[in-house]
């Protein structure tokens, strides 16, 4: 399969960039937050935090999920095809 993903506004748009339906039972989002050191003064620390978004729905073209946070590291997108899960894998 092949998506494509990007942030736009406050949303993650998944695109379906295949001519066939696609059956997505979940995304996994990783995110870099920034959170201030308690150890060092003035000083901020990337953490990385991944949270699931259940979809299990059939996809044609685009779907929208709404983010708490515009950083996104990686999107990884579960699927089913030919009755097998497959994860496709999104740097952005």
């Amino acid at each position: 399969m092949k998506f494509v993903a990007k942030i736009v506004d406050n949303k993650l748009e998944i695109k379906n960039a295949s001519k066939e339906p696609v059956f997505v039972t979940a995304v996994y989002v990783k995110f870099r937050v920034y959170v201030k050191s308690e150890e060092l003064i003035g000083v901020e620390a990337i953490r990385n935090l991944t949270e699931e978004y259940d979809i299990n729905r059939i996809i044609t073209d685009n779907f929208y999920i709404p983010i708490p946070y515009k950083d996104v590291a990686e999107v990884q997108i579960k699927y089913r095809k030919n009755n097998e899960i497959e994860l496709e894998k999104i740097e952005l």
